[in-house]
């Protein structure tokens, strides 16, 4: 687990660790505070005493180097990988650790991830399932226990030892961190598993909450997160099936489908329609995401481009 100046949900988080059924062959939590400047280490420090706690300090801020100074000091076979404002179901530690033990063919595993909210969420934050899961990280319990080809999410999924170990540690160059990041540190390191050939077991029953702030639930952030995935989904895309065909440096396709989202947005600003203006909205900044994307790997290998 990272955390990073959020003492308060973090108190809160631990303490529902103490409820949680350890496995036989027991268990570590490992939190690595990302430079944070508020009471983390006295909240971690409290805990001591009822947690099989390793506490890491990871002055640079980026999560992806956070997760990776908690990888050199895990011991265990089996790396839960969580958040700090993730609250586990009581069987969650043994749901996995089962799984693991059954399951010797699979080294990667899931489980949902609900979402608590601060209040009553408004329509159109949650009407589509896209924009709900991206933005919030949701994955509801319709997929029954077995094997997985699906999306998981970066709070609840746990990878074996060996097969992390393979394919290396996360990616630093990919957010959260500060500043406008790329997205998605946790969806590049699941595919890089995946096209590794490492399969994915999928556990319908262990089931963690995500705590929604209230800052999350307003357009402002929902739409700059748009504009975030979208950037590490293009990121993903040229990865795993390589360099798009350009227009003008571009993507072709993404140009195409962005004009396209545009007329949606008028169409839905004409019908005064809240709900579709802001899915349109969402949609329009995810693919101009990639096209933010597109452009700065372009950069990164193009002096010509830069000039």
């Amino acid at each position: 687990m990272t955390t990073r100046n959020r003492a308060g949900i973090l108190e809160g988080v631990l303490d529902s660790y103490t409820r949680l059924t350890a496995p036989p062959e027991g268990w570590q939590v490992v939190i690595v505070d990302n430079g944070s400047t508020d009471s983390t280490p006295e909240v971690v420090r409290r805990f001591a005493g009822r947690l099989p706690v390793t506490y890491v300090l990871e002055p640079q801020a980026g999560k992806s180097r956070a997760v990776n100074a908690g990888l050199r000091r895990v011991a265990g076979d089996l790396i839960l990988f969580t958040d700090d404002d993730i609250l586990p179901c009581p069987d969650w530690l043994t749901q996995y650790a089962t799984a693991a033990a059954s399951q010797p063919d699979y080294d990667v595993f899931g489980g949902p991830e609900l979402l608590k909210w601060p209040c009553e969420p408004p329509t159109w934050a949650i009407c589509d399932k896209t924009v709900r899961g991206l933005c919030f990280a949701h994955v509801d319990r319709t997929h029954r226990t077995g094997p997985f080809a699906g999306l998981l999410v970066g709070g609840n999924f746990a990878v074996r030892a060996r097969a992390q170990v393979q394919i290396g540690e996360f990616n630093p160059d990919v957010g959260p961190m500060p500043g406008a990041y790329t997205m998605g540190n946790e969806a590049e390191f699941i595919e890089r598993l995946r096209r590794a050939g490492y399969q994915v077991w999928w556990i319908q029953d262990a089931v963690a909450e995500h705590i929604i702030r209230p800052e999350q639930v307003t357009k402002k952030w929902m739409w700059s997160r748009a504009i975030r995935a979208g950037r590490g989904e293009y990121r993903r895309d040229v990865a795993s099936e390589g360099p798009p065909k350009l227009m003008a440096g571009l993507p072709r396709w993404v140009i195409r489908v962005l004009v396209e989202q545009l007329g949606r947005v008028a169409a839905a600003y004409i019908r005064r329609n809240e709900r579709d203006s802001f899915v349109a909205r969402w949609y329009l900044n995810y693919y101009a995401g990639m096209l933010v994307e597109a452009r700065r790997m372009r950069s990164a290998v193009s002096p010509k481009s830069r000039r």
